[in-house]
């Protein structure tokens, strides 16, 4: 198998494509089957990520709360699977869990309103119970990066290439160059 990246933004990503292929091929009753998959996993990553743009501040900052209560979910409740994080799909709500329909809005240091997409963001979907959370999230030089905040949440979650995956669709990857930290100040 001869693999390489054609990317140079991407090579630090890449090298976390090697060190996967190493991790499921070492013991795999399939070596080879193990690794085609994962590369094919991380070939639809990067495909998203060679489209992405750069982000906003606000789209950051919308992130991190979003990503923020998304590592306490799966911190907090070992039952929490990564599926339930619907919100880089687009879908009305960013949580969908068994019940639970979750809704998080980020504001700045210097903001009082929330952007709303739609009156969906807002209706009970199935009878559930319906959560918003709104979290103050602030530029802090003590703070977690967007890719160190998804590297932690990385080592505890149940299914990394679906993780990986969704925060790609946000433009989120554990190599981004961006070196803005936040921290969640109220919530």
């Amino acid at each position: 198998m001869d693999i390489h990246c054609r990317l140079p933004a991407l090579n630090k990503q890449f090298d976390k494509v090697i060190g996967e292929i190493i991790g499921v091929v070492d013991g795999a009753n399939r070596p080879v089957g193990a690794a085609a998959a994962t590369l094919a996993a991380w070939r639809r990553l990067f495909a998203t990520l060679a489209d992405a743009r750069p982000l906003t501040h606000q789209e950051k900052l919308a992130a991190f709360g979003e990503m923020s209560v998304l590592q306490e979910l799966v911190d907090g409740h070992p039952d929490f699977r990564v599926v339930s994080w619907t919100g880089p799909a687009r879908e009305p709500h960013d949580f969908e869990l068994e019940g639970v329909s979750i809704e998080v809005k980020s504001v700045g240091a210097d903001s009082d309103t929330i952007t709303v997409h739609g009156l969906s963001q807002f209706a009970r979907a199935e009878e559930k119970e319906l959560y918003l959370i709104i979290r103050q999230v602030t530029e802090d030089p003590n703070g977690h990066t967007l890719s160190e905040l998804l590297s932690e949440i990385l080592t505890t979650c149940d299914d990394p290439t679906l993780l990986r995956e969704r925060a790609g669709r946000l433009g989120i990857y554990e190599a981004m160059e961006d070196t803005t930290r936040f921290e969640v100040t109220e919530s």
